[in-house]
């Protein structure tokens, strides 16, 4: 918004991004007052833009329904770049989620899932990477849970180190759009579980997508693709590598050069 604002009369192109809009305002507004003066504020933002681009499928659609640009969205799903040398998959049961500790990243149900499958796997672990609000709650719950001795809480640590030492990513989010979590677990070799929510479908198989709000499936998703490294996901054929991806961002300015 700041730069809609800055070049307003100037002889200049500008080309926005998005990559933080949920179907429900709620995620991230909190409020329907809040949701309805940012989706105004939005719409009257991507009047002041030339060209808009989404991250996602699922983002463009969300973009459409609720903030109606006048210019066609382009959807650029973000790039990753395919690991030379990922390490071979082998069947394991170190869960870990790299995420915000906050309510939109549903971690509770997370430690439930975790929990139920403990019961019958009781030498799985599970990192619970990142920081956030919910740091201290969290940490009840899994003392409550009974899976404290099972769970770490090692703050923020970046994405590569967790994954080395990780055999499944779990990400239960209420909304995603083109996570780069997501696409780094699948770079990397690793499984992963997700809710089918936003761009998670585009990345993920449906083995890998899971209700959040039942912690059975969930747990039993977490165990095949720990278990069984033939299940796990791969990039999808045409998925762009960052070069590919910048590129393409390069041919949406290109009018303007």
């Amino acid at each position: 918004m700041a730069a809609a604002l800055a070049t307003v009369g100037l002889p200049m192109a500008l080309v926005t991004t998005e990559h933080g809009i949920a179907a429900d305002d709620l995620v991230y507004h909190g409020t329907k007052t809040r949701s309805s003066a940012k989706a105004l504020l939005h719409t009257a933002r991507l009047r002041r833009f030339d060209a808009v681009i989404a991250v996602s499928d699922a983002t463009r659609t969300a973009m459409a329904a609720k903030w109606h640009p006048r210019q066609p969205i382009t959807v650029i799903p973000n790039g990753v770049d395919p690991l030379d040398a990922a390490a071979p998959s082998e069947p394991g049961l170190r869960f870990a989620s790299i995420a915000r500790l906050a309510p939109e990243k549903r971690l509770g149900d997370l430690l439930r899932a975790f929990g139920q499958l403990r019961a019958t796997h009781p030498a799985a672990t599970l990192t619970v990477a990142g920081t956030g609000p919910l740091d201290g709650q969290l940490r009840q719950d899994a003392a409550r849970l009974g899976i404290a001795d099972a769970v770490s809480f090692p703050g923020y640590v970046q994405a590569p180190a967790v994954l080395s030492e990780t055999d499944v990513l779990v990400q239960l989010s209420v909304w995603e759009n083109c996570s780069y979590s997501l696409l780094d677990a699948v770079a990397h070799g690793r499984g992963v579980v997700a809710s089918g929510v936003g761009g998670n479908p585009e990345i993920l198989p449906p083995q890998c997508l899971a209700d959040p709000d039942d912690p059975s499936a969930v747990a039993a998703a977490m165990a095949e693709q720990g278990l069984q490294p033939d299940r796990r996901p791969v990039l999808k054929p045409g998925w762009p590598t960052v070069a590919t991806m910048t590129a393409r961002i390069a041919e949406v300015y290109a009018p303007w050069r």
